[in-house]
């Protein structure tokens, strides 16, 4: 579940990295396969870091989330505070092609990646996905 209050990433324009976060978040916690007690959740955007602000601004909308670094490796994903298994939502190969146009992959556990391309329409960014199973 997110909060509907918090003002939606999506209609920041110099914002289109956290806007796809965002977009993929909705998906994973409120979309078709979504469990009612996710396990801790992180985001991730590469090849630039997500900016603080924007992390908060994320967690603030989706309060489910977890800060990035609370999520580390050993052996396998987890949550560094409880110890618990967790998941990580990254968005990777974003870029922009001008102010109006960018692309980026998603990828969530147990979900296909999917290639995205967004555009600058009517004051918010739109999203048209294709969806993917990449080998890994």
């Amino acid at each position: 579940m997110h909060d509907v209050s918090a003002p939606a990433l999506a209609q920041d324009r110099a914002a289109p990295g956290a806007a796809l976060l965002e977009h993929a978040l909705a998906g994973f916690f409120d979309g078709p396969g979504a469990t009612p007690d996710p396990p801790t959740v992180c985001v991730e955007l590469s090849p630039d870091a997500l900016p603080a602000e924007q992390e908060a601004a994320l967690m603030a909308r989706f309060p489910r989330l977890a800060p990035r670094d609370r999520c580390e490796q050993a052996p396998g994903l987890m949550d560094r505070i409880t110890g618990e298994r967790a998941v990580l939502l990254q968005a990777y190969g974003f870029a922009c092609s001008d102010a109006q146009t960018c692309t980026g992959w998603t990828n969530a556990p147990g979900r296909p990646a999917t290639r995205w391309t967004m555009r600058w329409v009517d004051g918010a960014w739109t999203f048209a996905g294709d969806r993917r199973i990449i080998a890994q």
